[in-house]
């Protein structure tokens, strides 16, 4: 998802190790960005940015500025992890008390285990009401569409909430393809305008 999604933002393909730790806080203003290292933040072009993206530097933090009007209302953060459990409960719930909307994002192939559900519950819900928490599976494409219906009503039942899910494309697939996926209408870009437009009532 995180590769995907900031391709799309850059405009340039993105390729990331798994296992590197990747943060990046994307607000609106001027086009630029800027990584984090050892000699501090550093200014740098597209070609930077993809090739910090590349490094095999485990713990990457970037910022980006966009023009982009869709960002004039929030700070966008995006987070990559290669175990959720590499940050305890505590300092996840102080981290997301801050936070407005959650879109946490899954494998298709890996949805709900155990451990993760009783982290949901513990972390997440008592924080996010059902209207400001998301979940989106990632690459759906590689799954069928009643496969997706599937994994839609097993991650309902599990949570016992009506959550919004919704698929994530990696890929492109035909309009006459997409239209089976329930949910297939609401992506990243609708969630951000949205929240841009409902940022005073969300936070009230």
């Amino acid at each position: 998802f995180v590769e995907s999604y900031l391709t799309q933002l850059i405009g340039q393909e993105v390729l990331l190790s798994n296992d590197s730790k990747i943060d990046v806080h994307i607000n609106y203003g001027d086009d630029n960005y800027s990584v984090c290292s050892k000699y501090g933040d550093i200014g740098v072009d597209v070609d930077g940015l993809v090739s910090y993206l590349s490094s095999t530097e485990k713990d990457k933090k970037i910022a980006i500025s966009q023009s982009t009007q869709v960002f004039k209302n929030i700070t966008l953060s995006v987070m990559q992890l290669e175990n959720y459990r590499e940050i305890d409960d505590v300092s996840w719930i102080g981290n997301l008390m801050q936070d407005d909307i959650l879109v946490l994002c899954i494998d298709p192939y890996h949805v709900l285990y155990q451990d993760e559900l009783r982290w949901i519950e513990s972390c997440i819900l008592p924080i996010f009401s059902e209207k400001r928490f998301y979940i989106v599976v990632n690459s759906v494409q590689n799954v069928s569409s009643t496969e997706w219906g599937q994994i839609v009503n097993h991650i309902t039942l599990k949570l016992g909430k009506e959550i919004n899910i919704l698929p994530y494309f990696t890929e492109e697939i035909s309009d006459q393809r997409r239209v089976k996926y329930i949910n297939n209408d609401i992506d990243i870009e609708n969630i951000i305008n949205q929240t841009g437009k409902d940022a005073v009532n969300i936070r009230n």
